[in-house]
């Protein structure tokens, strides 16, 4: 038998063929781990995004509600009473004044405003859906809806039955300043926070809303600690030092029924 036939690899030529192989795995590995990186990294900023856009059209088409009445004849005095129905997620929002159809609360600090509004059921169909779009409507009856931000960073609405409705997830912070019509010309002279609103009893005043929301991906989207403040309407929030992707959403709504 011819001995070169049977002839193996030497120690050597096995340690070369293990080292290459390695360094190739290693190559593929990296591109694998760098893809899947670059993946989460495309995946959280798009979540962001849609998650935002959603909040604007959500807080935008419920705000333009506010005030809506039944009969557009009856004056606001007339259709919102004085309401002491301790709305909000701690029952503590209240509608004090006549023709008054929105009411919030500063959170204080770097914490998150809440804000409630009402609006009529028209007296037939077509009826306005509330935040929750399965309870059924009560023609012609007021409504109070609530939006605040829970603790667990997701934006909620309360409807009119008291139901406390998740909306979407990621929402960190809520900061609101009320646009207060001050010569009565149904257009908002000054912007401001809501206890000052209240500190003045301006909320029958109140026309239009400017409103920022602080949305984060929900994984961690990016490679370097978050080290950012965010300026909502003048409340600074951060930094949160953490992986997660943020960004602000700001928006104005104008109080469409209550506008000349």
């Amino acid at each position: 038998m011819n001995k070169l036939a049977i002839k193996g690899f030497s120690i050597v030529e096995l340690l070369v063929a293990i080292t290459i192989s390695s360094l190739l795995l290693l190559g593929v590995t990296k591109i694998f781990i760098d893809t899947k990186a670059s993946y989460s990294l495309r995946e959280g900023l798009s979540r962001l995004q849609e998650n935002g856009r959603f909040a604007m059209d959500l807080v935008q088409i419920s705000f333009r509600q506010t005030g809506f009445k039944a009969d557009g004849f009856q004056s606001d005095n007339a259709a919102f009473l004085v309401d002491a129905g301790n709305y909000g997620p701690a029952n503590n929002i209240d509608f004090l004044t006549a023709g008054q159809v929105i009411a919030g609360l500063e959170g204080g600090g770097t914490n998150s405003d809440t804000l409630s509004f009402r609006f009529q059921q028209p007296s037939v169909a077509p009826f306005v859906v509330e935040c929750n779009p399965n309870l059924a409507p009560v023609a012609g009856a007021t409504l109070v809806n609530t939006i605040y931000i829970a603790a667990d960073s997701t934006l909620h609405c309360i409807d009119s039955a008291g139901n406390d409705q998740q909306i979407i997830d990621g929402v960190q912070n809520l900061q609101i300043l009320y646009g207060v019509d001050s010569d009565l010309d149904r257009i908002a002279d000054m912007y401001i926070p809501a206890n000052t609103v209240t500190a003045n009893s301006d909320w029958p005043q109140v026309v239009s809303v400017r409103l920022a929301l602080l949305l984060s991906s929900v994984d961690p989207a990016i490679n370097a600690p978050d080290t950012a403040v965010y300026n909502l309407l003048g409340t600074n929030v951060g930094p949160f030092n953490d992986n997660l992707r943020r960004h602000v959403f700001t928006t104005s709504v104008a109080f469409r029924n209550q506008l000349p």
